[in-house]
């Protein structure tokens, strides 16, 4: 997985040039593409591919083949305890989508507004001229404005990672309780046995 994220990025990297190579000079004259923004966006967007492909992803597949498995052993021990573990898997899964759709929202503003690459690319290409004129101080505090701008965006995000990390770190012991609160007046009424719920529960 590592290997094949690198050579996509790569991949990447070299379509996104030969597209830029073939744009007509008009297409440079629209500030959101300019050489310094391009340029920016070529060396970081890529890159940002590479989280899911790595080994991140070979995590998700493991997973998914794990729950798959672990619903249809549930289905088959106890079928109120596994429509009740499929629920909440659903509900997590939506949870999670909603957290993660409202992220993304964060970033994408974050990524919008981000012209501190631009900004230090035509800082270094101009910095002669800057040198000359003794405004450093001036420029250095535009860049530091501007990397406080995607930071506030950046930090919107804070919470919604504190949740995402939160429900999934415990959403096993909450599945477990629940399981138990099912299993055991299932057990009670003698509607299932004590190996088929317990088997489900400690899988």
């Amino acid at each position: 997985f590592g290997w094949a994220a690198e050579s996509i990025v790569d991949s990447l990297r070299l379509r996104a040039l030969r597209n830029v190579l073939y744009q007509d000079a008009s297409y440079f004259d629209d500030p959101r593409c300019s050489q310094a923004i391009t340029v920016t966006r070529i060396s970081t967007d890529a890159p940002n591919i590479k989280a899911a492909l790595d080994s991140r992803m070979m995590q998700i597949v493991n997973n998914f083949a794990a729950i798959i498995a672990m619903i249809i052993m549930a289905l088959i021990f106890s079928w109120e305890i596994g429509l009740l573990g499929t629920a909440c898997f659903v509900v997590l899964i939506i949870g999670q989508y909603l957290t993660a759709d409202e992220m993304q929202r964060c970033n994408d503003l974050a990524i919008k507004n981000d012209l501190s690459g631009q900004l230090a690319i035509e800082i270094v290409e101009q910095v002669r001229t800057i040198q000359l004129l003794t405004r450093e101080k001036y420029f250095h505090s535009e860049y530091d404005e501007q990397l406080r701008k995607v930071l506030k965006y950046q930090k919107k995000s804070g919470p919604y990672e504190a949740l995402l990390f939160a429900v999934t770190s415990s959403f096993m012991y909450f599945t477990d309780m629940a399981s138990y609160a099912l299993g055991i007046p299932l057990i009670f009424r003698g509607l299932a046995t004590p190996e088929d719920v317990f088997t489900y529960v400690y899988h």
